[in-house]
């Protein structure tokens, strides 16, 4: 923009997809609110319409990509299997807002229970999953895992290297 102002307006659908990104598999961007705030990736088959989902959600203060890329590759390739895979970034991490109130980089923020519960009813009534499953590593697994232990209706947790199992704010961190 030449007045020097950045545009944070959210993307046009035009925008978000679906594309092709490999074979049989499409990808496309989705907000999971109507304020726009719980972004993801949805990376899915092409030729089906898949029962089963995975939510994948961020570790640490990375992104939906993952450590090194790793939940793309791993997205891509579970999708050529039949799943869909949802990667979000919790509210205040990567490509979501935060939420009013929140601060950004809180990795153990207490609204990410929320932000799965959204991720879980987009899955379900959006996208026709009859079968939801949900994983992450560190910050990511330790979500899951309180996600599962508040009763939100999941069939499978697979958790990854969690670095803590208890949290409250002001912890530290260094081990």
């Amino acid at each position: 923009d030449v007045t020097g102002e950045v545009d944070i307006s959210p993307p046009s659908p035009t925008k978000t997809g679906p594309v092709a990104v490999a074979p049989e598999v499409e990808e496309r961007a989705v907000f999971f609110d109507p304020s726009q705030t719980l972004f993801g990736i949805v990376t899915a088959p092409t030729d089906d319409q898949p029962e089963r989902a995975l939510i994948v959600l961020n570790s640490g203060a990375k992104h939906h990509v993952g450590n090194g890329g790793m939940w793309v590759t791993f997205a891509r390739r579970l999708a050529r299997r039949g799943w869909v895979v949802i990667r979000i970034d919790v509210s205040g991490i990567g490509d979501s807002l935060p939420q009013p109130g929140a601060s950004e980089n809180d990795v153990y923020t207490p609204n990410a229970i929320a932000d799965l519960e959204s991720t879980i009813r987009f899955a379900r009534e959006r996208l026709g999953a009859k079968h939801v499953e949900v994983t992450g590593l560190c910050s990511g697994a330790y979500h899951s895992l309180k996600g599962a232990a508040a009763g939100l209706p999941l069939d499978g947790i697979t958790i990854i290297n969690p670095l803590v199992f208890a949290w409250k704010p002001g912890m530290s961190l260094a081990y």
